[in-house]
Protein backbone atom coordinates (compact mmCIF):
# COMPACT_ATOMS: atom_id res chain seq x y z
CA UNK A 1 0.00 0.00 0.00
CA UNK A 2 0.85 3.53 -1.00
CA UNK A 3 2.22 5.48 2.00
CA UNK A 4 0.83 9.46 1.74
CA UNK A 5 2.03 12.30 3.85
CA UNK A 6 0.22 15.63 4.56
CA UNK A 7 1.44 18.98 5.36
CA UNK A 8 0.21 20.26 8.77
CA UNK A 9 -1.76 23.19 6.58
CA UNK A 10 -3.11 19.71 4.30
CA UNK A 11 -2.48 22.40 1.42
CA UNK A 12 0.26 19.93 0.08
CA UNK A 13 0.60 15.38 0.41
CA UNK A 14 3.24 13.24 -0.86
CA UNK A 15 2.61 9.73 -1.89
CA UNK A 16 5.46 7.60 -1.71
CA UNK A 17 5.18 4.18 -3.59
CA UNK A 18 4.96 0.87 -1.93
CA UNK A 19 8.31 -0.38 -3.73
CA UNK A 20 9.86 3.38 -2.31
CA UNK A 21 10.80 3.84 -6.30
CA UNK A 22 8.80 6.43 -6.84
CA UNK A 23 7.26 9.66 -5.27
CA UNK A 24 4.18 12.24 -6.22
CA UNK A 25 3.32 15.00 -5.28
CA UNK A 26 -0.49 16.75 -5.17
CA UNK A 27 -1.30 20.46 -4.40
CA UNK A 28 -4.22 20.36 -2.96
CA UNK A 29 -7.19 23.56 -3.23
CA UNK A 30 -7.56 23.95 0.47
CA UNK A 31 -8.17 27.74 0.42
CA UNK A 32 -5.20 28.68 2.47
CA UNK A 33 -1.88 30.12 1.45
CA UNK A 34 0.57 28.04 -0.02
CA UNK A 35 4.14 28.01 1.62
CA UNK A 36 7.66 27.13 -0.26
CA UNK A 37 9.06 26.61 3.26
CA UNK A 38 5.82 24.22 3.51
CA UNK A 39 6.59 22.00 0.22
CA UNK A 40 10.44 21.86 1.50
CA UNK A 41 9.59 20.75 4.99
CA UNK A 42 7.48 17.92 3.63
CA UNK A 43 10.26 16.45 1.52
CA UNK A 44 12.50 16.53 4.27
CA UNK A 45 9.78 15.30 6.80
CA UNK A 46 9.08 12.08 4.34
CA UNK A 47 12.82 11.48 3.67
CA UNK A 48 12.98 11.75 0.12
CA UNK A 49 16.47 12.48 -1.07
CA UNK A 50 17.15 10.57 -4.62
CA UNK A 51 15.47 10.75 -7.99
CA UNK A 52 14.54 13.93 -8.24
CA UNK A 53 16.69 14.36 -11.54
CA UNK A 54 14.65 11.84 -13.06
CA UNK A 55 11.11 13.35 -11.98
CA UNK A 56 12.01 16.16 -13.86
CA UNK A 57 13.39 14.54 -16.71
CA UNK A 58 10.06 12.27 -17.15
CA UNK A 59 7.76 15.42 -16.90
CA UNK A 60 9.21 17.11 -19.55
CA UNK A 61 9.59 14.24 -21.78
CA UNK A 62 5.86 13.39 -21.39
CA UNK A 63 5.05 17.40 -21.26
CA UNK A 64 3.57 16.44 -17.82
CA UNK A 65 1.83 20.07 -16.52
CA UNK A 66 1.06 20.47 -13.14
CA UNK A 67 -2.50 21.35 -11.62
CA UNK A 68 -4.02 21.14 -8.68
CA UNK A 69 -5.34 17.81 -7.24
CA UNK A 70 -3.37 16.26 -9.74
CA UNK A 71 -0.41 13.80 -8.78
CA UNK A 72 2.92 14.82 -10.30
CA UNK A 73 6.31 13.13 -9.60
CA UNK A 74 8.96 14.76 -7.07
CA UNK A 75 11.22 11.33 -7.32
CA UNK A 76 11.70 8.19 -10.02
CA UNK A 77 14.03 5.61 -9.21
CA UNK A 78 14.34 3.04 -11.75
CA UNK A 79 16.64 -0.37 -10.90
CA UNK A 80 19.02 -1.14 -13.25
CA UNK A 81 18.54 -4.03 -15.18
CA UNK A 82 20.56 -7.40 -16.08
CA UNK A 83 22.31 -6.53 -12.79
CA UNK A 84 23.29 -10.32 -12.29
CA UNK A 85 25.13 -12.71 -14.29
CA UNK A 86 27.07 -15.93 -13.46
CA UNK A 87 30.11 -15.20 -13.41
CA UNK A 88 32.37 -18.53 -14.53
CA UNK A 89 36.05 -19.14 -13.25
CA UNK A 90 36.89 -21.38 -16.37
CA UNK A 91 37.30 -20.93 -19.95
CA UNK A 92 33.64 -21.89 -20.73
CA UNK A 93 34.27 -21.82 -24.50
CA UNK A 94 37.59 -24.24 -24.37
CA UNK A 95 36.17 -26.77 -22.07
CA UNK A 96 35.10 -30.35 -22.30
CA UNK A 97 32.30 -30.59 -24.27
CA UNK A 98 29.77 -33.85 -23.27
CA UNK A 99 28.14 -33.86 -26.60
CA UNK A 100 30.48 -34.48 -29.79
CA UNK A 101 33.79 -36.33 -29.81
CA UNK A 102 37.45 -34.75 -28.47
CA UNK A 103 40.51 -34.52 -29.89
CA UNK A 104 43.80 -34.71 -28.77
CA UNK A 105 44.41 -31.30 -30.00
CA UNK A 106 40.94 -30.13 -27.94
CA UNK A 107 42.50 -31.73 -25.45
CA UNK A 108 45.82 -29.50 -24.86
CA UNK A 109 43.53 -26.28 -24.91
CA UNK A 110 41.60 -27.92 -21.80
CA UNK A 111 42.04 -26.09 -18.42
CA UNK A 112 41.98 -28.46 -15.43
CA UNK A 113 41.23 -27.37 -11.57
CA UNK A 114 41.77 -28.45 -8.72
CA UNK A 115 39.74 -29.94 -6.07
CA UNK A 116 37.97 -27.01 -4.00
CA UNK A 117 38.90 -24.83 -6.36
CA UNK A 118 35.79 -22.33 -7.63
CA UNK A 119 34.28 -22.78 -10.78
CA UNK A 120 31.56 -20.04 -10.73
CA UNK A 121 30.13 -17.57 -8.49
CA UNK A 122 27.03 -14.39 -9.49
CA UNK A 123 28.26 -11.70 -10.40
CA UNK A 124 26.41 -8.47 -9.27
CA UNK A 125 26.89 -4.40 -11.60
CA UNK A 126 25.36 -2.36 -9.37
CA UNK A 127 26.31 0.64 -11.35
CA UNK A 128 24.79 -0.53 -14.72
CA UNK A 129 24.01 2.89 -17.04
CA UNK A 130 20.56 4.27 -16.64
CA UNK A 131 19.83 2.41 -13.11
CA UNK A 132 19.53 2.95 -9.79
CA UNK A 133 21.26 1.23 -6.67
CA UNK A 134 19.15 3.44 -4.40
CA UNK A 135 15.36 4.50 -3.77
CA UNK A 136 13.80 7.62 -3.58
CA UNK A 137 14.76 7.38 0.02
CA UNK A 138 18.11 6.51 -0.09
CA UNK A 139 17.87 2.96 0.53
CA UNK A 140 19.98 0.58 -1.37
CA UNK A 141 17.84 -1.70 -3.38
CA UNK A 142 18.00 -5.57 -1.90
CA UNK A 143 20.84 -7.49 -3.81
CA UNK A 144 19.19 -9.13 -6.76
CA UNK A 145 22.16 -12.12 -6.63
CA UNK A 146 20.42 -13.08 -3.29
CA UNK A 147 17.56 -14.21 -5.56
CA UNK A 148 19.13 -16.17 -8.16
CA UNK A 149 19.24 -20.18 -7.20
CA UNK A 150 22.59 -21.45 -7.72
CA UNK A 151 21.39 -24.72 -7.10
CA UNK A 152 19.91 -24.94 -10.66
CA UNK A 153 23.92 -25.15 -12.27
CA UNK A 154 24.73 -27.71 -9.77
CA UNK A 155 25.88 -30.68 -12.27
CA UNK A 156 28.21 -33.77 -11.27
CA UNK A 157 30.71 -33.49 -9.19
CA UNK A 158 30.86 -29.97 -7.94
CA UNK A 159 29.48 -28.31 -5.05
CA UNK A 160 27.21 -24.84 -3.41
CA UNK A 161 29.04 -23.01 -0.71
CA UNK A 162 26.08 -20.92 0.76
CA UNK A 163 28.38 -18.66 2.81
CA UNK A 164 29.97 -17.66 -0.04
CA UNK A 165 27.14 -18.29 -2.56
CA UNK A 166 29.79 -19.47 -5.07
CA UNK A 167 29.90 -23.03 -6.89
CA UNK A 168 33.49 -25.05 -6.36
CA UNK A 169 34.78 -28.43 -7.53
CA UNK A 170 34.75 -31.57 -5.41
CA UNK A 171 37.01 -33.31 -7.69
CA UNK A 172 40.41 -32.69 -9.30
CA UNK A 173 39.59 -33.01 -13.29
CA UNK A 174 37.83 -30.88 -16.57
CA UNK A 175 35.29 -28.15 -15.75
CA UNK A 176 32.06 -28.09 -18.13
CA UNK A 177 28.83 -26.84 -18.54
CA UNK A 178 26.50 -29.18 -19.94
CA UNK A 179 22.98 -28.08 -22.52
CA UNK A 180 21.65 -28.09 -19.53
CA UNK A 181 23.63 -24.80 -18.14
CA UNK A 182 24.91 -27.03 -15.70
CA UNK A 183 28.44 -26.99 -14.24
CA UNK A 184 29.59 -30.16 -13.58
CA UNK A 185 33.54 -31.46 -13.32
CA UNK A 186 34.96 -34.70 -15.35
CA UNK A 187 37.51 -37.42 -14.29
CA UNK A 188 37.13 -39.71 -16.73
CA UNK A 189 37.81 -39.84 -20.02
CA UNK A 190 37.06 -42.98 -22.23
CA UNK A 191 38.89 -42.88 -25.89
CA UNK A 192 37.47 -45.59 -28.42
CA UNK A 193 40.87 -45.63 -30.99
CA UNK A 194 43.73 -46.05 -31.00
CA UNK A 195 46.53 -43.29 -29.64
CA UNK A 196 49.30 -43.15 -32.59
CA UNK A 197 52.15 -40.71 -33.25
CA UNK A 198 51.34 -38.26 -30.62
CA UNK A 199 54.86 -36.60 -30.01
CA UNK A 200 53.71 -33.54 -28.40
CA UNK A 201 53.14 -34.72 -24.90
CA UNK A 202 49.68 -35.32 -23.76
CA UNK A 203 48.99 -34.13 -20.17
CA UNK A 204 45.55 -35.48 -18.98
CA UNK A 205 43.98 -34.37 -15.23
CA UNK A 206 42.16 -37.26 -15.30
CA UNK A 207 41.73 -40.94 -15.84
CA UNK A 208 41.75 -42.12 -19.21
CA UNK A 209 40.42 -45.24 -20.83
CA UNK A 210 41.56 -46.63 -24.56
CA UNK A 211 39.61 -49.31 -26.31
CA UNK A 212 42.60 -49.23 -28.39
CA UNK A 213 46.06 -49.25 -28.25
CA UNK A 214 49.03 -46.58 -27.60
CA UNK A 215 51.26 -46.39 -30.14
CA UNK A 216 54.25 -43.67 -30.68
CA UNK A 217 52.83 -41.93 -28.05
CA UNK A 218 54.19 -39.38 -25.20
CA UNK A 219 51.45 -39.29 -22.68
CA UNK A 220 51.10 -38.43 -19.25
CA UNK A 221 47.87 -38.75 -16.83
CA UNK A 222 47.51 -37.79 -13.39
CA UNK A 223 45.22 -40.66 -12.33
CA UNK A 224 44.16 -44.24 -13.94
CA UNK A 225 45.35 -45.66 -17.52
CA UNK A 226 43.68 -48.36 -19.04
CA UNK A 227 44.32 -49.27 -22.61
CA UNK A 228 42.85 -52.39 -24.06
CA UNK A 229 45.39 -53.47 -26.67
CA UNK A 230 49.13 -52.75 -26.28
CA UNK A 231 51.23 -50.09 -25.63
CA UNK A 232 54.34 -50.05 -28.27
CA UNK A 233 57.21 -47.43 -28.57
CA UNK A 234 55.72 -45.13 -25.83
CA UNK A 235 56.70 -42.77 -23.58
CA UNK A 236 53.73 -42.73 -20.52
CA UNK A 237 54.03 -41.18 -16.88
CA UNK A 238 50.99 -41.83 -14.80
CA UNK A 239 50.14 -40.97 -11.33
CA UNK A 240 47.43 -43.71 -10.43
CA UNK A 241 47.48 -47.11 -11.71
CA UNK A 242 48.27 -48.68 -15.23
CA UNK A 243 46.07 -51.84 -16.52
CA UNK A 244 46.99 -52.95 -20.35
CA UNK A 245 44.92 -56.01 -21.37
CA UNK A 246 47.84 -56.75 -23.95
CA UNK A 247 51.15 -56.26 -24.31
CA UNK A 248 54.09 -53.45 -23.50
CA UNK A 249 57.02 -53.50 -26.23
CA UNK A 250 59.65 -51.18 -27.24
CA UNK A 251 59.27 -48.44 -24.47
CA UNK A 252 62.88 -47.31 -24.33
CA UNK A 253 63.85 -45.54 -21.11
CA UNK A 254 62.47 -43.24 -19.96
CA UNK A 255 59.73 -45.95 -20.39
CA UNK A 256 56.95 -46.35 -18.60
CA UNK A 257 56.42 -44.70 -14.96
CA UNK A 258 53.52 -45.93 -12.75
CA UNK A 259 53.11 -44.42 -9.22
CA UNK A 260 50.40 -46.68 -8.13
CA UNK A 261 50.26 -50.37 -9.23
CA UNK A 262 50.54 -52.30 -12.76
CA UNK A 263 48.98 -54.98 -15.14
CA UNK A 264 49.81 -56.42 -18.58
CA UNK A 265 49.75 -59.44 -20.47
CA UNK A 266 53.45 -59.51 -21.62
CA UNK A 267 55.88 -56.97 -21.93
CA UNK A 268 59.60 -56.84 -24.22
CA UNK A 269 62.50 -54.55 -24.66
CA UNK A 270 61.24 -52.07 -21.93
CA UNK A 271 61.57 -50.13 -18.99
CA UNK A 272 58.56 -49.87 -16.50
CA UNK A 273 59.21 -48.44 -13.35
CA UNK A 274 56.60 -49.12 -10.67
CA UNK A 275 55.85 -47.75 -7.21
CA UNK A 276 53.11 -49.88 -6.43
CA UNK A 277 52.77 -53.82 -7.21
CA UNK A 278 53.50 -55.37 -10.86
CA UNK A 279 51.73 -58.14 -11.89
CA UNK A 280 51.81 -60.26 -15.38
CA UNK A 281 50.22 -63.39 -16.83
CA UNK A 282 52.88 -64.25 -20.03
CA UNK A 283 56.22 -62.70 -21.00
CA UNK A 284 58.87 -60.72 -19.68
CA UNK A 285 61.81 -60.46 -22.06
CA UNK A 286 64.63 -58.30 -23.03
CA UNK A 287 63.21 -56.06 -20.51
CA UNK A 288 64.19 -53.94 -17.28
CA UNK A 289 60.98 -53.88 -14.18
CA UNK A 290 60.81 -52.17 -10.92
CA UNK A 291 58.11 -52.54 -8.95
CA UNK A 292 58.50 -51.62 -5.37
CA UNK A 293 55.53 -53.68 -3.55
CA UNK A 294 56.14 -56.82 -5.31
CA UNK A 295 56.40 -58.66 -9.03
CA UNK A 296 54.00 -61.25 -9.28
CA UNK A 297 53.88 -63.58 -12.35
CA UNK A 298 51.37 -66.26 -13.38
CA UNK A 299 52.55 -69.32 -11.24
CA UNK A 300 51.89 -71.39 -14.20
CA UNK A 301 52.34 -69.74 -16.85
CA UNK A 302 55.17 -66.56 -16.61
CA UNK A 303 58.59 -66.41 -17.66
CA UNK A 304 61.07 -64.24 -17.34
CA UNK A 305 64.43 -64.52 -19.50
CA UNK A 306 67.29 -61.72 -20.81
CA UNK A 307 65.36 -59.06 -18.10
CA UNK A 308 66.54 -57.69 -15.22
CA UNK A 309 63.54 -57.49 -12.21
CA UNK A 310 64.19 -55.09 -9.04
CA UNK A 311 61.68 -54.86 -6.10
CA UNK A 312 61.22 -53.96 -2.57
CA UNK A 313 58.94 -56.75 -1.95
CA UNK A 314 58.79 -60.50 -3.32
CA UNK A 315 59.13 -62.15 -6.69
CA UNK A 316 57.31 -64.62 -7.76
CA UNK A 317 57.08 -66.03 -11.37
CA UNK A 318 57.21 -69.66 -13.15
CA UNK A 319 60.13 -69.73 -15.10
CA UNK A 320 63.31 -67.15 -14.59
CA UNK A 321 66.10 -67.62 -17.44
CA UNK A 322 66.44 -69.56 -20.58
CA UNK A 323 68.23 -72.50 -22.40
CA UNK A 324 70.04 -69.97 -24.49
CA UNK A 325 71.35 -68.69 -21.35
CA UNK A 326 70.11 -65.34 -21.70
CA UNK A 327 71.30 -62.94 -18.59
CA UNK A 328 68.40 -62.64 -16.19
CA UNK A 329 68.73 -61.37 -12.85
CA UNK A 330 65.92 -61.44 -10.21
CA UNK A 331 67.16 -59.10 -7.61
CA UNK A 332 65.18 -57.99 -4.08
CA UNK A 333 67.02 -54.36 -2.55
CA UNK A 334 66.07 -51.23 -0.80
CA UNK A 335 63.86 -48.81 -2.95
CA UNK A 336 64.50 -49.77 -6.91
CA UNK A 337 62.00 -47.40 -7.64
CA UNK A 338 63.23 -44.17 -6.16
CA UNK A 339 66.45 -45.03 -7.09
CA UNK A 340 65.78 -45.21 -10.53
CA UNK A 341 63.71 -41.79 -10.54
CA UNK A 342 66.66 -39.95 -8.97
CA UNK A 343 68.99 -41.22 -11.61
CA UNK A 344 66.32 -40.67 -14.61
CA UNK A 345 65.49 -36.88 -12.74
CA UNK A 346 69.58 -36.54 -12.48
CA UNK A 347 70.20 -36.95 -16.42
CA UNK A 348 67.35 -34.90 -17.03
CA UNK A 349 69.02 -32.19 -14.90
CA UNK A 350 72.38 -32.34 -16.59
CA UNK A 351 70.65 -31.92 -19.93
CA UNK A 352 68.50 -28.88 -19.27
CA UNK A 353 71.79 -26.82 -17.09
CA UNK A 354 72.86 -27.17 -21.34
CA UNK A 355 70.88 -24.24 -21.31
CA UNK A 356 70.26 -22.64 -18.04
CA UNK A 357 68.71 -19.22 -19.00
CA UNK A 358 66.13 -20.67 -20.74
CA UNK A 359 65.26 -23.81 -18.80
CA UNK A 360 65.76 -21.73 -15.23
CA UNK A 361 62.39 -22.43 -14.13
CA UNK A 362 62.60 -26.49 -14.77
CA UNK A 363 65.89 -26.53 -13.34
CA UNK A 364 64.42 -25.38 -9.97
CA UNK A 365 61.84 -28.04 -10.06
CA UNK A 366 63.59 -31.06 -11.06
CA UNK A 367 66.49 -29.76 -8.11
CA UNK A 368 63.30 -29.64 -5.58
CA UNK A 369 62.01 -33.05 -6.97
CA UNK A 370 65.18 -34.81 -6.45
CA UNK A 371 65.52 -33.45 -2.96
CA UNK A 372 61.84 -34.96 -2.09
CA UNK A 373 62.97 -38.37 -3.73
CA UNK A 374 66.49 -38.22 -1.40
CA UNK A 375 64.35 -37.59 1.47
CA UNK A 376 62.04 -40.55 0.88
CA UNK A 377 65.13 -43.08 0.30
CA UNK A 378 66.75 -41.32 3.24
CA UNK A 379 63.69 -42.57 5.52
CA UNK A 380 63.31 -46.12 3.83
CA UNK A 381 66.83 -46.48 4.51
CA UNK A 382 66.06 -46.35 8.23
CA UNK A 383 63.25 -48.39 8.57
CA UNK A 384 65.04 -50.99 6.54
CA UNK A 385 67.96 -51.08 9.19
CA UNK A 386 65.11 -51.57 12.00
CA UNK A 387 62.89 -53.98 10.31
CA UNK A 388 63.31 -57.22 12.11
CA UNK A 389 61.94 -59.67 10.06
CA UNK A 390 63.08 -60.36 6.34
CA UNK A 391 61.61 -63.00 5.66
CA UNK A 392 58.41 -60.84 4.01
CA UNK A 393 61.10 -60.21 0.89
CA UNK A 394 62.33 -63.22 -0.99
CA UNK A 395 62.44 -64.75 -4.64
CA UNK A 396 59.98 -67.96 -5.92
CA UNK A 397 60.17 -69.38 -8.80
CA UNK A 398 57.26 -72.24 -9.13
CA UNK A 399 58.44 -74.81 -12.15
CA UNK A 400 61.60 -73.59 -14.22
CA UNK A 401 64.99 -72.05 -12.66
CA UNK A 402 67.33 -72.50 -15.65
CA UNK A 403 71.50 -72.02 -15.25
CA UNK A 404 72.92 -68.61 -15.36
CA UNK A 405 70.27 -66.97 -13.81
CA UNK A 406 71.56 -64.13 -11.31
CA UNK A 407 69.21 -63.73 -8.14
CA UNK A 408 70.35 -61.14 -4.86
CA UNK A 409 68.03 -61.00 -1.86
CA UNK A 410 69.35 -57.85 -0.20
CA UNK A 411 73.09 -58.63 0.81
CA UNK A 412 72.66 -62.47 0.10
CA UNK A 413 73.44 -63.57 -3.90
CA UNK A 414 73.04 -66.91 -5.36
CA UNK A 415 74.24 -67.39 -8.93
CA UNK A 416 72.19 -70.58 -10.34
CA UNK A 417 74.45 -73.19 -11.49
CA UNK A 418 72.45 -75.63 -12.83
CA UNK A 419 68.87 -76.41 -14.05
CA UNK A 420 66.21 -77.01 -11.40
CA UNK A 421 62.39 -76.69 -10.64
CA UNK A 422 60.95 -75.12 -7.52
CA UNK A 423 63.28 -72.70 -5.92
CA UNK A 424 63.29 -70.59 -3.05
CA UNK A 425 65.56 -67.54 -1.75
CA UNK A 426 65.28 -65.51 1.03
CA UNK A 427 67.86 -62.79 2.70
CA UNK A 428 69.09 -65.00 5.71
CA UNK A 429 69.35 -68.31 6.31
Amino acid sequence: MDNVIFSPSGNVSIQISEDRMSAWMTIHKSGKVLDENEILELIKTTGICYGQEDAFAWMAEHGFDKDYEKPFPIAICKPSESRTHLNYHFDVEHSYTSDKDWTWDDVRNWKYIIKDSILADLSVNLFDEGGSIYNVLGELISNPAERVDLNSFIGQNVYLDKDSNSIFASITGYPYVDDNGKINVIDKLEFNQDIVDIRLPINLAASLKVNGSVIRARLSVLKDLTVSGDIRNSEVYIEGSLEVNGDIADCLPPGLTVLNDTQFRSISNSLISCRGQLSFSSEVTGSHLIADKGIIGSPDFSSVAGSHLQTSGIIEISSAGSNDGLQTELEVTISPFLKQRITQLTREQIKLKAEPDYNADKIQLAEDALQELEHELSEDLKKYLVMENKDSQYVKVHNSLFKGVYIRVLKRSFSIKHNQGFAEFYAEE
